[in-house]
């Protein structure tokens, strides 16, 4: 048998007892501590990254690498998995500053978090945003020759003065056109650039509706909805949906009765506020 159990903190530790939620795991696993601006208060992510990418995903990847282990050696085995553990094995580039720099990083001031103009959101004209990623010399260096600005070519990663110049400058330019005027102006430029979108916008991007990530679903009971596809696009078996998504509690009965139990026991399990 193959067993996977999936919980905030794990099977051992002083911590195995305590109850959670994200926003917990994301505290303790040192996330909402970088997230945020310099100088304010940290900022919860407003989506479930422990739940989803550090407990649910890394549940199918164990349990995939148990069922080859399985196939090789006949035997299966207890899969642990904790989600603080999830978030804490994502952090590689803030303990690399801490561990190989000795620099422990602040909120709202690491390469990734906007310390540097070639890596940071800028307003537009229309109020929007747009956001740069041109961490590598030669993404930063087509985005100041199209801006006009080569002078900051050789400084992408200075510090005092010329950084805040430099962003000074970007933030004036920036302001001058529209979200979508940069799009259109930037898109045949070797340059890393995204509009930051709202939700609505989002699911209605022309990206996002190209590669099929929402779907529309008829289900007997619910009617039509719509649901969100499978990120996994494979080219044989692709991901289908067949059912809506369950009911809190749906098929406890039918679980129950599959494991042996007799409908007077259910009923009993039910007064005892067990299901």
């Amino acid at each position: 048998m193959i067993y996977c159990s999936v919980t905030g903190y794990g099977q051992d530790g002083p911590y195995r007892n305590m109850v959670g939620h994200d926003v917990n795991y994301l505290s303790f696993g040192g996330v909402i501590g970088l997230n945020g601006e310099v100088g304010g208060n940290p900022v919860i992510p407003p989506i479930q990254i422990a739940d989803m990418a550090a407990g649910g995903m890394n549940a199918a990847l164990g349990i995939m690498a148990a069922l080859i282990a399985r196939q090789r050696t006949g035997r299966g085995q207890y899969i642990d998995i904790s989600m603080l553990d999830g978030i804490v094995a994502m952090l590689p580039f803030p303990v690399s500053l801490l561990w190989g720099l000795s620099r422990s990083p602040r909120r709202g001031d690491t390469l990734l978090s906007g310390r540097y103009p070639c890596y940071s959101v800028y307003g537009t004209k229309d109020g929007g945003f747009i956001s740069i990623g041109a961490l590598e010399p030669r993404f930063w260096e087509a985005l100041c020759k199209k801006l006009g600005a080569e002078d900051f070519i050789s400084s992408q990663y200075d510090e005092g003065e010329k950084r805040e110049k430099m962003f000074s400058l970007l933030r004036e330019i920036f302001k001058k056109k529209t979200r979508e005027e940069w799009m259109e102006e930037l898109k045949e430029v070797d340059v890393c650039i995204g509009k930051v979108l709202s939700l609505e916008e989002t699911l209605q991007d022309p990206q996002v509706v190209c590669r099929r990530m929402v779907t529309e679903f008829f289900d007997s009971r619910k009617g039509k909805m719509k649901l969100l596809s499978s990120p996994l696009k494979l080219s044989d078996t692709p991901p289908e949906i067949r059912t809506a998504p369950a009911e809190f509690g749906e098929h406890t009965e039918e679980v129950l009765r599959e494991l042996g139990f007799a409908a007077d026991q259910i009923e009993e399990l039910k007064k005892a506020g067990v299901v």
